[in-house]
């Protein structure tokens, strides 16, 4: 199947679904001449696992990837300081 995969810029790629996420994300750092070091893969926003295939992910055909580097600090899920009562001084 074939699907896309954008970090630098736009890839096609041909794949059968067995591949992991860390094949695929090596092949497109050999292309665009990345370091793997702090990159990560996302399925729609979401963070997908370097040992899990692509299928599993459901990953589909023409299924666009993205390739992007990893954010330090913060918090996955974090929604903002927690507020305390509001004073009406």
């Amino acid at each position: 199947m074939q699907l896309f995969v954008r970090a630098q810029e736009l890839h096609a790629l041909e794949v059968t679904g067995l591949e992991t996420v860390a094949q695929s994300k090596a092949h497109v750092a050999s292309l665009e001449g990345l370091t793997l070091e702090d990159k990560v893969v996302l399925l729609a926003g979401s963070p997908l696992q370097d040992e899990a295939t692509l299928g599993r992910c459901g990953v589909d055909a023409l299924t666009t990837l993205e390739v992007v580097g990893r954010m330090l600090g913060g918090e996955w899920g974090h929604r903002g300081p927690k507020l305390g009562p509001r004073s009406n001084s």
